[in-house]
């Protein structure tokens, strides 16, 4: 089994159930782990959440931010700690935020960024494709994640770089919250290789280009 933890406040319920309902419909077997704390039964929530995110069954970790995310301080703090123990054993991390709702809270981390309206099919269709990407075998996983041709973006304020998919023009840095142009943040691509000559050619023609 594969599973993707949901980083997420519980009181965000229309973005909880857009997510449920991605999972829910996933070809594969692909689980989420929306972890909530009245359920640990006595277990210490810090051990807990950092046990979840590195087993091996745990490919990945998915912010969902919403407008409840810093209605509460220890929300904002679980997030940041969730986010550190993915990075810190190399889980994806990604970041998905509502374009009609942006939230102003820095995540000091990520892999992906993601805007989306959580009632748009076609967005949903897109969030169930990237998690049956997990299920997978490795060395087809990257391609499926990135088949949409993501952009790459280099933060010019933070540095940060990730991969921003469904771009819809300016957006803000998920790490540092700066409006970025995509147009001018973008990662140049690599000039392709030049080309082999025909051996053939070369023997009827030496030098010649």
């Amino acid at each position: 089994m594969v599973r993707i933890f949901a980083s997420h406040s519980k009181l965000d319920k229309d973005i909880v159930s857009f997510f449920t309902a991605a999972f829910a419909t996933s070809k594969k077997n692909v689980k989420a782990d929306f972890m909530e704390f009245e359920n640990l039964q006595g277990k210490y929530a810090g051990a807990e959440i950092s046990q979840r995110i590195k087993h091996p069954e745990t490919q990945a970790v998915f912010v969902l931010l919403g407008p409840n995310v810093k209605q509460a301080l220890h929300t904002e703090n679980w997030i940041t700690y969730e986010v550190g123990v993915a990075s810190g054993v190399g889980k994806d991390v990604w970041v998905f935020e509502p374009l009609s709702d942006t939230v102003e809270y820095p995540i000091p981390y990520l892999n992906h960024y993601v805007q989306y309206e959580p009632r748009d099919h076609g967005h949903l269709d897109f969030i169930r494709e990237k998690i049956d990407a997990y299920d997978t075998g490795l060395v087809f996983r990257k391609g499926a994640i990135l088949r949409n041709n993501p952009w790459v973006i280099s933060c010019k304020h933070c540095k940060a770089r990730y991969y921003l998919h469904l771009p819809h023009g300016w957006f803000p840095c998920p790490c540092c919250r700066t409006q970025l142009d995509p147009g001018k943040n973008l990662v140049p691509s690599p000039p392709p290789p030049p080309r082999s000559r025909d051996p053939i050619m070369e023997l009827l023609f030496p030098g010649k280009k």
